[in-house]
């Protein structure tokens, strides 16, 4: 019951790494899992079934093994717009009669960066003298520094006065998302 997810915050929900149940017939099974961070977003099955309460981040399915294996399999998770970070989310198996069955999945959100005016053609008048790029590269990444590389550069050089490099042909600056723009 324990295994990590990548999530991408798109805006979209993404599906979890299935848990499977297996019991004797006729059993009733509750599986539970608890976000650590509520505010993190939402578990939801969609029509396969449990409840989520927003407020606890508790997500919770009974049923038979089939009931709940419909609706672990139809799980998903929905990043809150702007979170960013670790989640992790509780996972517990009851049967009513034996122990519970723990572990914990491990979630991180993470947007991914991007980049405008990459396409944006720029004309240099050839003078001799370093001219401002007017439609530079703008980079954004909301937790982590970026790598911009700009490469078949095959007359002149790239330069700035922070820390990026120039070498055959190939400029590369990397920093937070501030220093590199």
């Amino acid at each position: 019951m324990s295994a990590a997810d990548i999530i991408i915050d798109n805006g979209a929900s993404q599906s979890l790494t299935a848990i499977v149940v297996t019991s004797a017939t006729g059993v009733t099974d509750t599986v539970t899992l608890t976000l650590s961070n509520p505010a993190a977003g939402v578990l939801s099955a969609g029509a396969a079934g449990g409840t989520f309460n927003s407020t606890t981040g508790v997500w919770t399915i009974s049923g038979t093994s089939t009931v709940v294996n419909t609706a672990l399999a139809a799980l998903k998770f929905t990043p809150t717009q702007g979170f960013h970070g670790n989640v992790s989310i509780a996972t517990s198996l009851s049967d009513g009669s034996n122990p519970a069955v723990t572990g914990t999945k491990l979630v991180t959100v993470d947007e991914p960066a991007t980049a405008t005016n990459l396409s944006t053609a720029i004309t240099l008048i050839d003078n001799g003298a370093a001219q401002a790029l007017t439609n530079p590269i703008v980079v954004t990444d909301p937790d982590s520094n970026v790598t911009v590389t700009l490469s078949g550069i095959a007359h002149g050089t790239l330069s700035n006065l922070g820390t990026g490099s120039f070498s055959s042909g190939t400029y590369t600056v990397s920093g937070t998302p501030a220093a590199v723009n």
